[in-house]
């Protein structure tokens, strides 16, 4: 129903791993209409929504691929995976909610930064309270005036600030 009342991009989950021995296929893909990029990371596998959410809405990538210390500093730009192209999360925020002067300028940035394979430097440059982080709960409790949400990309989940524990502190 919320797609009913305002745009909605939902989070789906592509794979990187090559050594699996079966590819990883649950869920559902959004059908992705992001224009063919430059560069593009290689998925080989996803964690996609129901049925009934993949037909809704747009779809941004979560997926990610941890150094080898297991510390995430890279993100995929634009992922490639059977036929289609799927930006991360935050592009395909701005791609969908953005003005399209602003939302192609983004995007072009952000291919800019990617590398040979399609994965760019994260840059961990703000801490936690740059960030307007609101628990479900007040919203639900109504605790929240609707101004403070007003013409702002929302992200709705539990991981929306949480890789912590894939970040390592002195390197913000």
């Amino acid at each position: 129903n919320l797609v009913r009342f305002g745009p909605v991009v939902l989070a789906q989950a592509l794979d990187y791993d090559k050594s699996r021995p079966w590819p990883i296929r649950i869920g559902e893909l959004h059908n992705s209409s992001f224009p063919t990029p430059p560069i593009a990371a290689q998925a080989t596998g996803y964690l996609g929504n129901h049925a009934m959410l993949a037909k809704s809405g747009l779809g941004g990538n979560i997926g990610y691929v941890p150094d080898q210390d297991g510390v995430l500093r890279r993100l995929p730009v634009v992922s490639h995976f059977n036929g289609q192209h799927y930006p991360t999360l935050s592009l395909a925020l701005f791609d969908c909610c953005a003005s399209k002067n602003q939302a192609k300028e983004v995007i072009s940035q952000a291919m800019a930064k990617a590398d040979q394979n399609g994965f760019a430097r994260v840059n961990y440059s703000k801490e936690l309270d740059a960030y307007l982080v609101v628990s479900a709960s007040s919203i639900l409790k109504r605790e929240l005036a609707p101004s403070a949400l007003r013409d702002r990309l929302i992200i709705i989940g539990s991981s929306s600030l949480s890789l912590s524990d894939r970040v390592r502190s002195e390197e913000h």
